[in-house]
């Protein structure tokens, strides 16, 4: 009611506010209500309403009807093309990394951080649709209203960018280098502990290839220690449903078990279904008060477009990814775990978008809210937003020529050196998130053009820190846009292709001062 009591006189045709919990709305309500006429907006503000509890279920019961009636709406705007114009996605506080809001709402305050994802993969799907996604600060001021309904009801900027309407100002979504943030010497030292004698680390998807990859990382970790001196004695649970090894991952399995013998480490499998709050529980539990890590790599795809997805492929995602790691969250809270020295999750660049995986970048983009809401109550956490694995899972079982086509797009797929190297990069920004990909600078800029429709508008400028565009002929010498397209082609002449291998660690922060 505030949006629209600050639009612009004259704007406001016929206006229908659905106040219903998004519980009690159905499929066939969303059909009723949208059917009714061709809307030239429709202002989707479910995300701004939080559970009254921070219980688990209170969370979860919240989370699944809000994105069910999204889906349900999205899936109606399919199929009748033309029924909305325009799409407003409103959140609250979703992005936010401040203490003193975090421990005075708590883990609700993050429920709806779904929505980026999901919000970014629709974007892609719905093509001439635009969608602004708006992040408002929990306490807005009247008078920051006043620019939220400016950014809902400015068809000439409306979905260009992701943004925050903050009662210090506006920001906007930029992907950029973190480079400035890593460590001197890109040393994560001091960033990254093994954990101490007798502890365990658990890794979830333990029996998948990339669980695989981080065990032998971690052994490298201790071999590292071990040439300085320094010794170490813990066990590395590899933790899965199944507690099977494929034969594609045996080699690699057998390998860790024999570096882990010389080093005096011990690594086993345990049973734990992840998905399943009980048996999180009974993990926990039986291994307090000696967990010194958590790395959660589970997860499974369960992609389709739009038109084509369902409720049970968003349950089957959640339930072993984002619902996996608030159960591990909770389930720490209630056996302190005093030395936990680390607890990562797995997330993905697919947050910012990818066709087909609407449920993926729902749930991933969870990950990253649950990390901002640990680090803000002092807890520790860091969401890493892998790209593609070149070398493990299902890319390393493409075809050529599906190998060759990934290798020249925007963002190819990368060694298993390469992305262990990211991760060490990323780990010493000592930055709640970062994601780690390779990048076709030269590809991205090809595909960006100054006149474009708005998704690519969008694009462009979301990635205008890492591939501007060249700026306009009419534009000055002085200009700061001309000044930042020169840096970057100075940078594309000086960097040696090797290093742009190695430099595959980048940050999205959640603001970033709109130039």
């Amino acid at each position: 009611s505030s949006i629209m009591k600050q639009a612009p006189v004259g704007r406001l045709g016929e206006v229908q506010t659905v106040s219903a919990n998004p519980k009690k709305i159905t499929e066939n309500d969303v059909k009723k209500y949208m059917g009714k006429r061709k809307w030239d907006l429709l202002i989707f503000a479910s995300g701004i309403d939080i559970p009254d509890e921070n219980g688990c279920d209170a969370i979860l019961d919240s989370q699944n009807a809000v994105l069910q009636l999204f889906l349900h709406i999205l899936q109606y705007m399919i199929a009748s093309p033309g029924c909305v114009k325009r799409l407003a996605v409103l959140t609250v506080d979703s992005f936010a990394e401040e203490t003193d809001i975090h421990e005075e709402v708590g883990l609700s305050l993050v429920t709806h951080s779904t929505l980026f994802g999901f919000c970014n993969t629709a974007r892609q799907e719905l093509i001439d649709v635009p969608l602004q996604f708006i992040d408002l600060e929990w306490a807005c001021l009247p008078e920051t209203m006043v620019y939220v309904a400016s950014e809902i009801f400015c068809t000439e900027t409306f979905g260009r960018n992701s943004v925050r309407i903050l009662n210090r100002g506006r920001y906007v979504c930029r992907q950029v280098s973190s480079k400035e943030y890593e460590m001197p010497k890109k040393d994560f030292e001091g960033k990254f502990s093994l954990p101490e004698e007798g502890h365990i680390i658990g890794i979830t998807g333990g029996n998948g290839a990339l669980g695989l990859v981080m065990g032998e990382w971690l052994l490298m970790q201790v071999e590292k220690d071990r040439k300085k001196g320094i010794s170490h004695s813990f066990t590395i649970l590899f933790l899965s449903r199944s507690m099977k090894i494929s034969d594609q991952n045996m080699p690699r399995w057998k390998q860790i078990k024999a570096k882990a013998n010389t080093l005096n480490i011990e690594v086993d499998h345990a049973k734990c279904d992840c998905g399943d709050r009980a048996a999180v529980q009974e993990f926990i539990q039986e291994h307090t008060p000696n967990i010194g890590g958590i790395i959660h790599s589970a997860g499974v795809l369960q992609d389709a477009l739009l038109h084509n997805q369902t409720w049970e492929k968003f349950d089957t995602v959640f339930a072993s990814k984002s619902r996996a790691a608030m159960y591990l969250h909770y389930a720490l809270e209630e056996y302190p775990n005093p030395n936990l020295k680390f607890f990562w999750v797995f997330s993905s660049t697919s947050v910012f978008g990818n066709n087909g995986q609407s449920n993926y970048s729902a749930s991933n983009s969870y990950l990253d809210g649950l990390t901002r809401h640990r680090r803000a109550i002092g807890l520790p956490s860091t969401a890493i937003q892998w790209g593609a694995w070149g070398e493990v899972g299902m890319a390393a079982n493409l075809d050529q020529a599906s190998k060759k086509k990934m290798e020249n797009s925007p963002m190819p797929a990368f060694a298993n050196e390469d992305g262990l190297r990211g991760l060490e990069l990323g780990l010493s920004t000592g930055l709640p998130y970062f994601s780690v990909f390779r990048v076709n600078p030269q590809i991205i800029a090809g595909m960006l053009h100054q006149e474009a429709s708005v998704l690519e508008q969008y694009s462009s400028n979301f990635f205008s820190k890492l591939a501007p565009l060249p700026p306009p002929k009419e534009v000055s010498e002085d200009n700061a846009y001309r000044h930042l397209y020169g840096w970057y082609q100075a940078n594309e002449r000086l960097m040696p292709v090797e290093d742009r291998l190695v430099h595959n660690a980048w940050t999205l922060p959640y603001i970033d001062e709109n130039e």
